[in-house]
């Protein structure tokens, strides 16, 4: 815009930039003022005028050399759409669709599921490229994103897309090292070490005509007894770690470790007789829990108990080596299938 001039009828615009001379933009231009529309967006126009007498011909011997000047702004961002998460162990990705006028991108982050504008946090300026890797994210937190497109002035998009949100997943849980698998007649007791990444554990089980089965889980601390077993038979145990997203670990140790369960102690023997015959003496008593055989053991007055006969399967034993006129006691231990003996009658018959 510019003022009128004396004599003028009509004006001339002319037009520079930095780097050019100036050159006539308009001819004959009425009114006081003139919208140059071949602007382009970024560059810096300089502007001068000069007047035009009736003739059409004669202009102004001079005119401002200075000019006033104008940058035409760059356009607005578009709203950037498609914004999309995906979370890996330790970081998050976020892509999103190309914006109209965006030269760059900033890449926005909340912790709160309907954000407003004050809820979010610039975590990736001027990002040149439709993705970003966020690393600064813990397992287990949810995070929302949003991006909005950047022109060369540095303006954003006036508004937001739909957000985008994602889980941080925990890390899988490292192979669980089993260490031991021991019987005693509680059962069969595991240990294992504590495992990367792993919150509980699941025990496993097989026999060796059966394959692994889950037998315990949930468990926090490294051992576990197995109180399900059946005397006389061998059990191998494998352990899988369970992180905080109940993923187990991707593998075991498929050959485990193994024991074979204990029989039970046998009950305490009860002694019916001692009977003397011209045979000998024959010792009865009743049959006792958990007790495969027998060991008959014998003393004479003032003596130690020893061993007389091992393993008799039946209630009853007759000692044919005995001296006639000769007291003798009798007493008996019962004997698992492990060889493992029970209590006695330390009186005897």
């Amino acid at each position: 815009t510019w003022e009128a001039a004396d004599n003028a009828v009509s004006y001339n615009v002319l037009r520079r930039t930095a780097d050019t001379d100036w050159d006539v933009l308009a001819e004959n231009v009425t009114d006081v003022t003139y919208k140059d529309e071949t602007a382009q967006a970024g560059t810096e126009y300089f502007y001068t005028v000069q007047g035009v007498a009736a003739d059409g011909k004669t202009v102004s011997k001079g005119y401002d050399t200075t000019g006033v000047s104008a940058r035409v702004p760059y356009p607005i961002p578009a709203n950037v759409a498609q914004v999309e998460a995906k979370a890996g162990v330790g970081s998050v990705t976020v892509t999103w669709a190309e914006a109209e006028n965006a030269e760059s991108y900033h890449v926005y982050r909340s912790v709160y599921e309907n954000a407003e504008d004050t809820g979010w946090t610039v975590i990736g300026k001027n990002v040149t490229e439709t993705n970003y890797q966020d690393t600064d994210v813990q397992s287990g937190e949810t995070y929302y994103y949003n991006v909005k497109g950047v022109n060369k002035d540095g303006l954003q998009s006036n508004g937001w897309g739909a957000a985008a949100s994602v889980t941080v997943p925990y890390p899988d849980p490292s192979l669980v090292e089993v260490v031991d698998a021991s019987a005693d007649l509680d059962g069969i007791t595991v240990t294992w070490k504590t495992a990367a990444n792993a919150e509980t554990f699941s025990v496993y089980r097989r026999t060796a005509d059966s394959a692994w089965s889950r037998i315990a889980e949930d468990l926090t601390g490294t051992t576990y007894t197995d109180k399900d077993v059946l005397p006389g038979t061998t059990y191998w145990y494998a352990v899988q770690g369970v992180n905080a997203d109940d993923r187990t670990s991707k593998s075991y140790d498929d050959n485990g470790v193994s024991a074979t369960a204990l029989y039970p102690i046998p009950a305490d023997v009860e002694l019916t007789a001692a009977t003397a015959t011209p045979d000998g003496i024959t010792v009865t008593w009743k049959t006792a829990a958990n007790a495969a055989s027998y060991n008959v053991l014998r003393k004479t007055a003032g003596a130690e108990w020893t061993v007389l006969a091992n393993n008799v399967t039946a209630a009853a034993y007759t000692d044919k080596d005995v001296l006639p006129g000769t007291m003798y006691w009798y007493t008996v231990k019962g004997v698992n299938s492990d060889g493992t003996e029970g209590g006695y009658n330390d009186n005897g018959v």
